[in-house]
């Protein structure tokens, strides 16, 4: 017996990418973090501090995105965008040479 139904409540982020948007969108979330890898500098060439920074910010959001199934949530994507922008503008300003 095949039974096609589509999940109304995902129990987590990925789940509810592919739930409500289907292969189109779910592809479409791939290519997007894959472009966005390809794009940063390699994490060897960040300095220690923003490298530790950029791994507990990933590592807190992959255990969220585990568990949280709020895809569409402004907030926590906005919270998300601040942190890494922090990150990145320490990171500059760490390589930057002092003068």
């Amino acid at each position: 017996m095949l039974f096609r139904s589509v999940p109304i409540h995902p129990h987590n982020m990925p789940i509810q990418i592919w739930a409500e948007t289907g292969m189109v969108g779910a592809v479409l979330a791939a290519m997007f973090l894959f472009f966005l890898g390809w794009r940063l500098k390699p994490p060897a060439d960040w300095p220690p501090v923003s490298k530790y920074a950029a791994a507990g910010l990933v590592g807190a959001c992959v255990a969220i995105c585990s568990f949280a199934y709020s895809m569409w949530n402004e907030a926590f994507w906005a919270s998300i965008v601040i942190a890494a922008a922090i990150i990145f503008l320490r990171a500059r300003q760490d390589a930057e040479p002092a003068s």
